[in-house]
């Protein structure tokens, strides 16, 4: 296996500014189409020597405030669109 237990030494508790940094620019990776924001950033933790679990929470925790702005963004323009919101919600349950 490419990433091998004995690489994974590493804890989130003991994360760098510098890894930190490159996190950051792993997930700007993800503007590419096909290319998977947490996919990447799970691939660069694992690349840089941390635990596997860890690095899943980490990149679960990244997406957190990502989902809550785009939410909130959806929830504006729909709120600013002339459509009725009754029958947004009528498409939810149709079959």
């Amino acid at each position: 296996m490419f990433f091998s237990k004995r690489q994974q030494e590493k804890s989130i508790t003991e994360i760098s500014k510098a890894d930190a940094i490159l996190i950051g620019f792993a997930q700007s990776l993800a503007i590419i189409p096909g290319v998977s924001r947490s996919g990447i950033v799970l691939l660069f933790m694992l690349f840089r020597g941390y635990k596997r679990y860890e690095s899943a929470e980490y990149t679960f925790m990244l997406g957190i405030p990502i989902l809550f702005l785009a939410s909130g963004f959806d929830l504006v323009q729909v709120i600013q669109s002339k459509v009725e919101i009754s029958a947004l919600f009528l498409l939810l349950f149709r079959f």
